[in-house]
């Protein structure tokens, strides 16, 4: 059995042949809140401006549920008010109120600099040393690459998670400046999976971006064929170091907690804790009796706007 700084050696000397200079040496763009929503409206989000603040629709109750641009935005009580008329409630996080009734259950890691490749279970760290002996490999994504090779990776990842409909090949296309790489603001790494002695074939895409001191990762496809070599595995690592690397940033989300058991498990084994982040859930006056008949009679659409 080889020492700690044995192995670690090794791990490191695995990870690093494993990966282009350019992603050895990548970083995620720091943007503002402000910018980031910009960005976020060429991608075709609905953002709403609100006394110097940005909030969206929420994923699961659309435009009656508004929430902030990202989730570890922090708003005044003075801020965090119904941005539109129509909105029926809002869910933000809210710095020294008193009223914090909810959370974010956030897949988070407070504390970037102290995250290794230790950190991940033994079992997920197997998978990695595997995927690099068998020759995976990760580099920065181009437009050109996900114009030829991306659509078939992204639609037959959606097709297999049901997560949500896969584009039309010519959407796709057409917003992969504006919504994969977000106007270049965007990381985006590509991770590569031999097929046979002289040659490789995209096998999965993650994409990642950073407002104010929080690192989000956005998307993760993987090509059902290519999940047995673990290069998703091996392309979130690259992610979290390129966060690692950047300055002025604080945390790393991966996602929230969601009903995929089998999605939850994997990021857990990837030493990344599920947190629950409190924030304040606001209705308008006569819904709170409403929201309760409806929460009684589907508790999943309770937890979803509660977080518990």
């Amino acid at each position: 059995m080889p020492k700690p700084d044995a192995q670690d050696a090794r791990d490191r000397e695995l990870i690093r042949n494993s990966q282009t200079d350019r992603v050895a040496g990548c970083r995620l763009t720091l943007l503002s809140e402000e910018r980031y929503a910009c960005l976020a409206q060429r991608r075709g989000v609905a953002v709403h401006t609100h006394r110097g603040r940005f909030w969206r629709n929420s994923d699961q109750f659309g435009p009656l549920i508004l929430v902030p641009v990202h989730w570890m935005a922090e708003l005044t009580p003075e801020q965090a008010t119904f941005p539109k008329p129509y909105t029926v409630g809002i869910k933000a996080r809210v710095s020294g109120s008193s009223k914090t009734n909810a959370f974010f259950n956030l897949y988070l890691i407070d504390r970037p600099a102290e995250y290794g490749f230790n950190s991940i279970g033994s079992n997920a760290r197997a998978k990695i040393r595997k995927a690099c002996r068998d020759g995976v490999t990760v580099d920065l994504a181009t437009p050109e690459l996900l114009e030829e090779h991306g659509y078939e990776v992204t639609k037959a990842s959606l097709q297999k998670s049901g997560y949500r409909p896969p584009p039309s090949r010519r959407s796709y296309i057409k917003r992969l400046a504006d919504d994969t790489f977000m106007s270049g603001a965007r990381l985006v790494l590509a991770g590569f999976v031999p097929v046979d002695k002289d040659c490789t074939r995209l096998g999965a895409i993650a994409t990642g971006s950073a407002i104010d001191g929080t690192a989000y990762g956005d998307d993760l496809y993987v090509a059902p064929w290519a999940r047995r070599s673990n290069v998703g595995p091996r392309v979130i690592f690259s992610f979290i170091e390129a966060c690692q690397r950047t300055p002025g940033i604080d945390r790393i989300v991966l996602g929230r907690a969601t009903s995929d058991q089998a999605l939850d498990s994997f990021k857990a084994s990837f030493g990344v804790p599920l947190k629950d982040v409190p924030a304040m859930v606001a209705l308008r006056p006569g819904v709170g009796k409403a929201v309760s008949l409806v929460s009684g009679a589907a508790p999943l659409a309770h937890r979803r706007l509660y977080g518990r």
